[in-house]
């Protein structure tokens, strides 16, 4: 995937707003020609209504183009191209492979990877794995941007994930495994719910996931165990808070049994078992709250949240403060039960 632009300051494509930083570009007005061309799945160029107000090119993308595989924004002349975005959407397995499957593959930008996440989710055909893991980068992008619509939309596309990962194949790559993406599906679902505020639902589900991993059923707990081993470091904390210590010792317990089973089934994937190093630090973590902590302080709060939630807490600041606030509602929730 790529981008070429001239100071973009929000690029809203499923909104279908471009908002340029002041100073950047000259200032845009409704008077300007801003010429717009998208082209679609079938490599088939549409010219675009747009109507420019002060540093903002508002985009009228009619629904039977989407999916687009490229956007262009340019001046009336053609001369300054003001935005460019290509490979908007990888249509089949080999294209997802090499534009969207690996973190370095995408654009970075958070606005516009949750815009190829969900057209990969709405409109791919090929393998099922890779339509979920779309849903999954789909989900922590919009935590990252924080706005409930984007939440929403990216709660339904994990639901409707978890409905048909028992059609995904059994496959050593995460991308294409639905163990994996069982367990990767609900730790993105209860991250969405600790966005949205939902703390009864973030609680369901935490829980859904320790149950599936307290079966002892997979295939295989390499490639999972990361996920698992940050969500019952997370669920530990969870029942210390809610003061229900014994239940915080067993969570440790499968914790360090879920370590194991990883540890069992590892093969020399470099990149895989670089994870099994994280899935030890949580299980260690995981253990040492449960037996060594008298009690729960901001700090070990901060530093357990810190390093369990999917989303950085540096980078994202606002996002990180509501998902602790609804955490700490959880614990709440969690001691009446």
């Amino acid at each position: 995937m790529s981008i070429q632009s001239s100071g973009v300051k929000v690029c809203d494509l499923r909104n279908g707003r471009i908002e340029f930083n002041p100073g950047v570009v000259e200032s845009l007005h409704s008077e300007d020609l801003v010429y717009v061309t998208v082209t679609d799945a079938r490599d088939v160029a549409h010219e675009v209504t747009t109507n420019a107000v002060n540093n903002t090119v508002h985009l009228g993308i009619a629904t039977q183009v989407h999916p687009i595989r490229s956007l262009r924004v340019s001046r009336s002349s053609g001369d300054q191209v003001l935005f460019e975005a290509q490979n908007l959407f990888p249509s089949t397995d080999q294209e997802f492979e090499a534009q969207f499957k690996s973190h370095r593959d995408r654009s970075g930008d958070r606005y516009v990877d949750y815009f190829v996440a969900s057209q990969i989710f709405n409109h791919f055909t090929g393998e099922e794995g890779y339509r979920i893991s779309a849903a999954v980068a789909a989900a922590y992008k919009a935590i990252e941007i924080l706005d409930d619509s984007y939440l929403a939309d990216a709660e339904n596309m994990l639901v409707t994930s978890l409905s048909v990962i028992p059609n995904v194949k059994l496959e050593r790559s995460t991308r294409n495994n639905r163990e994996h993406l069982h367990i990767s599906v609900l730790c993105a679902l209860y991250h969405v719910h600790l966005a949205r505020g939902n703390s009864d639902e973030f609680l369901r589900k935490l829980q859904t996931l320790r149950g599936l991993l307290k079966e002892h059923s997979f295939e295989s707990y390499y490639n999972l165990a990361y996920n698992g081993a940050l969500s019952l470091r997370l669920f530990t904390l969870l029942q210390l808070l809610a003061e229900k210590r014994p239940d915080a010792r067993r969570t440790s317990t499968l914790s360090f049994q879920i370590f194991k089973l990883a540890a069992r089934d590892a093969d020399e994937n470099l990149a895989h078992f670089k994870e099994l190093r994280a899935v030890h630090d949580n299980a260690y973590e995981s253990m040492r709250i449960a037996r060594r902590v008298k009690e729960v302080n901001d700090s070990l709060v901060d530093k357990t949240l810190r390093g369990c939630l999917r989303v950085s807490a540096n980078e994202h600041p606002q996002s990180y403060d509501k998902m602790r606030k609804t955490f700490l509602e959880s614990s709440k929730a969690l001691a009446r039960l």
